[in-house]
């Protein structure tokens, strides 16, 4: 009843704004069903099947192309790209997760020169592809949205895992 009001009001003064006819009045209805009269409605949880087709959309790639993807760019010569993985949603929002373990001499400059913050304890990944399995002797750095960077400075060895969500 409530709803019925608040719309003829606003239909009301949208037709006063334009010199319409005068508003309709307000018509209180209600309408009963019983269980058996109102229509199915879909699971609001995917099946699996749903899920796989969803899934059919996403993006993952390997180590090169994640570069690619991650900087725009091919790698300098001087850098390594090891091992990468690269995954976006068909998402709008443009999600992605990447894992990518580079050798370069300037990835201390990199990491330093990022405003990332230096965690003192260590943080275990979970879920990361095999081969993203940085030492515990490693820096680990902190970036936005619970990125992490672990680094061995003189080494010029780094782990990335950013996410955007």
């Amino acid at each position: 009843m409530l709803g019925a009001i608040i719309a003829a009001l606003l239909l009301g003064s949208l037709m006063l704004g334009c010199d319409g006819p005068e508003p309709a009045q307000a018509v209180d209805t209600v309408v009963s069903a019983t269980p058996e009269q109102v229509p199915a409605m879909e699971d609001s949880i995917p099946s699996e099947a749903a899920q796989e087709r969803e899934s059919e959309h996403e993006h993952v790639v390997g180590a090169l192309e994640t570069y690619r993807y991650w900087a725009g760019q091919d790698p300098d010569e001087d850098m390594h790209v090891l091992n990468g993985e690269y995954w976006a949603s068909a998402h709008w929002t443009k999600e992605y997760e990447l894992y990518m373990e580079l050798k370069f001499p300037r990835a201390k400059d990199f990491v330093m020169g990022r405003n990332f913050k230096r965690l003192e304890h260590w943080q275990e990944m979970h879920g990361a592809p095999d081969w993203f399995d940085p030492p515990e002797s490693y820096q680990v750095w902190e970036g936005q949205l619970g990125s992490l960077y672990y680094l061995h400075p003189k080494k010029g060895h780094l782990f990335i895992f950013e996410r955007q969500f």
